[in-house]
């Protein structure tokens, strides 16, 4: 599927989960609340379903253009079913998102918050580990993704 980005929003938000497209998706609420928040935030959301197709587009024009801009964030599960192995997808991935330069904040939103530390501090160093958080409660998803 090719996707045309259009930037016209002020914010950007990658979110890479397996089951976005599903019309049952948990997160599909705090999606649509911060893009339709108005004011003076008007957050553009990126849905990828897996790592593959996130880092193509991070390695695109569109991409390499929100690389080093302070409204661009990351938001990812750490366990993708349609990925090998599942249990560590969101590390992986995140470890490629530095390695291609991307320093933005990045956001682990999992069910297991212990589990998600463990994966990334065996996969990425300390340095890559800077900026991102995890987190377990919908509260905080909202926060990062409305840019607070």
């Amino acid at each position: 599927m090719r996707q045309i980005e259009l930037g016209l929003c002020q914010h950007s938000v990658m979110w890479v989960d397996d089951n976005i497209f599903d019309t049952t998706w948990g997160n599909k609420v705090q999606m649509e609340k911060a893009g339709t928040l108005g004011g003076e935030v008007s957050v553009h959301f990126i849905p990828k379903v897996n790592t593959q197709a996130a880092l193509i587009f991070l390695k695109s024009a569109f991409g390499q253009r929100l690389k080093g801009k302070p409204n661009f964030r990351i938001v990812t599960d750490m366990h993708r079913d349609n990925e090998s192995p599942p249990e560590n997808a969101g590390a992986r991935f995140l470890l490629e998102v530095r390695k291609l330069g991307f320093d933005c904040p990045c956001l682990v939103f999992t069910g297991r918050k212990q589990e998600s530390k463990d994966q990334l501090a065996k996969i990425l160093d300390p340095e890559q580990q800077e900026n991102i958080q995890i987190a377990t409660s919908t509260t905080n998803l909202e926060k990062f993704v409305s840019f607070e």
